[in-house]
């Protein structure tokens, strides 16, 4: 495979996260933390697992990122109830995620 074209699923995998990330920040308020929490994760597992069943490359890439972005879904809502949990350590939590 060209490295050009590594170069470019690499840019559309991190765009997909992105996106998961932002539409997860939106939507853990209204669909409440921990249940956002729960099912995103369980569905990032099963869909990661799904990828080894797909019949060929292109398949299994769009598994993958689909998985990605339920996969930001699943770090932001968890972020943010690690967050709601132990609101005194803000700040802590936040740079040690950072890291």
């Amino acid at each position: 495979m060209p490295v050009q074209t590594v170069g470019l699923i690499t840019l559309a995998v991190v765009l997909v996260y992105a996106a998961g990330s932002i539409i997860g920040g939106r939507i853990v308020d209204k669909a409440g933390r921990k249940r956002l929490v729960v099912i995103s994760w369980a569905a990032r597992g099963i869909l990661i697992a799904a990828i080894v069943f797909m019949p060929d490359f292109w398949s299994a890439l769009l598994m993958s990122c689909l998985a990605t972005f339920i996969g930001g879904i699943a770090v932001t809502s968890s972020h943010s109830l690690n967050l709601e949990q132990a609101p005194k350590s803000r700040g802590t939590m936040m740079s040690l995620a950072g890291v």
